[in-house]
């Protein structure tokens, strides 16, 4: 820990003195910005990624806005004339202690490693694909690249009314076909905000296909439908086959006494999967010694997805201070498909034993949200800029799975997080980010010490009360 202290000193010292040094305009702009000519903060509020209406609206129109950068224009034909790409690069060192666990720091240089490749592919439609990894070795260095990507495709039809088609593969919500949210998905990154938001504790933003269509009325919001389906991590490939999911996303964007306001509504029901669901997987049973954990599907595996979610965010400012607001709320009712699997979202967590959910655990989880349980979560934050170029936030994170099973109890989760930002450049934060998670656990199953026979069946039970602290520097760079 004193260590972490001093790196800490470190980095707000080097933070202060540059004041004085470093321009107010970043040094470097990412693909978007190259393509535009306009500044990260044009689209971004307070700092990247979250979005404000500029940068919405940059969204909406498909990645296809332009500036100075000249095109290649012919029939059929109106490209950048360069490829534009950018990269992201995340150095952290994380201290964690808590109940039952030694303290230990990990530095992870880089933590993170992401190519962009970014912008305008036509009149009308763009694209945005990155390839992304690092600690867990899934680099776009190495051999085996995971890309998530999105094409969209836009189109107004007069000065009220726009529609648009979206196609993707993402770890950011089913929602992705068009989202311009702040509270969740990686715009929620802000102040590390995800570290808390409800609709990520119910698993919304789990590895997602989907392709969606949405209608747009003046600037007053949206409505999408979109067809959906659990992604695999293994293959790289969806694992959709005959059925998908389904998903109602209702987005008003208002602006209330220069407030600027987003009120959201998602609805995600039915069974995603291949085959006719008949309880085996390509693997053997579904419940056998080669299932992956996390509610992601194997081949032949059909996979209930039923998830309600609210979110409100409200962005302005309070003289010359900014101030962000977001808040969620997120419901998933537990359901068993007749392979056998749990609702996709709504599991609160994997025990110690089952190993992080990309690898090859021992059997079943009892955590999972089947059929007589209940998630439900709620989260709430404020994120200020009191002076320029530092961020500061405060957020608080409920979550619950609750069994219907007499003598059964819930599990249940609270967070509460501290975080800061310095805004270096435009393009490149240093973040400083403190979680404190208190979980009650009555079965034992997620607390230190729990263990678990090769069938996965809890034979001694861990901690049931326990509190688990995180502190997180990182040092963040778009290029």
């Amino acid at each position: 820990m004193k260590k972490m202290l001093l790196t800490t000193a470190a980095f707000a010292l080097l933070a202060v003195s540059s004041m004085a040094l470093l321009p107010n305009k970043a040094a470097a702009l990412p693909a978007f910005a190259r393509q535009t000519g306009a500044a990260c903060l044009s689209c971004h509020f307070q700092t990247f990624p979250a979005l404000k209406a500029f940068g919405r609206e940059f969204m909406f129109n498909s990645f296809t806005d332009v500036g100075d950068q000249a095109l290649v224009e012919d029939d059929n034909l109106s490209i950048p004339a360069v490829l534009n790409m950018s990269m992201d690069v995340v150095a952290s060192a994380t201290h964690t202690t808590g109940d039952g666990q030694a303290s230990k720091t990990t530095y992870n240089i880089p933590d993170n490693a992401r190519l962009f490749i970014a912008g305008r592919i036509g009149k009308h439609s763009g694209a945005f694909i990155m390839f992304t990894g690092g600690t867990d070795g899934n680099s776009f260095m190495n051999k085996g690249p995971t890309p998530v990507w999105m094409f969209l495709n836009s189109v107004r039809l007069n000065d009220d009314w726009q529609v648009g088609l979206g196609i993707h593969k993402s770890p950011w919500g089913a929602s992705n076909a068009m989202e311009v949210s702040n509270v969740f998905g990686h715009r929620g990154d802000k102040l590390a905000g995800q570290d808390v938001s409800a609709i990520k504790a119910a698993g919304f933003t789990k590895m997602t296909t989907g392709i969606g269509v949405w209608a747009r009325y003046k600037d007053l919001g949206y409505v999408q439908v979109a067809a959906v389906a659990p992604a695999g991590l293994t293959t790289g490939v969806a694992d959709v086959g005959t059925r998908w999911g389904y998903l109602l996303r209702a987005v008003a964007t208002l602006d209330i006494n220069d407030w600027d306001t987003l009120i959201g509504f998602g609805y995600v029901t039915g069974t995603a999967g291949k085959g006719s669901g008949g309880g085996t997987t390509a693997s053997g049973p579904l419940n056998g010694p080669k299932r992956m954990m996390g509610n992601f599907p194997l081949e032949k595996t059909r996979i209930p997805m039923n998830l309600q979610f609210v979110d409100v965010q409200v962005q302005g400012d309070v003289g010359d201070m900014s101030v962000g607001i977001y808040s969620d709320w997120a419901h998933a009712a537990g359901r068993t498909s007749s392979s056998g699997a749990g609702n996709f979202y709504g599991s609160p967590g994997i025990p110690p034993g089952f190993g992080s959910g990309f690898g090859n655990p021992t059997g079943p989880s009892a955590n999972f949200n089947t059929t007589g349980k209940t998630f439900d979560a709620y989260s709430f934050r404020v994120e200020v800029e009191p002076i320029n170029r530092f961020l500061f936030g405060i957020g608080y994170g409920y979550r619950r799975l609750k069994d219907a099973k007499v003598g059964v109890g819930d599990i249940k989760t609270q967070t509460f997080q501290i975080a800061a930002t310095y805004k270096l450049y435009q393009n490149m934060d240093i973040n400083l980010v403190f979680d404190n998670e208190k979980t009650t656990d009555p079965t034992g199953r997620l607390g230190s010490g729990a263990k678990f026979n090769p069938m996965g069946m809890l034979t001694t039970p861990g901690l049931k009360s326990f509190t688990n602290r995180t502190t997180v520097l990182s040092v963040e760079a778009l290029m």
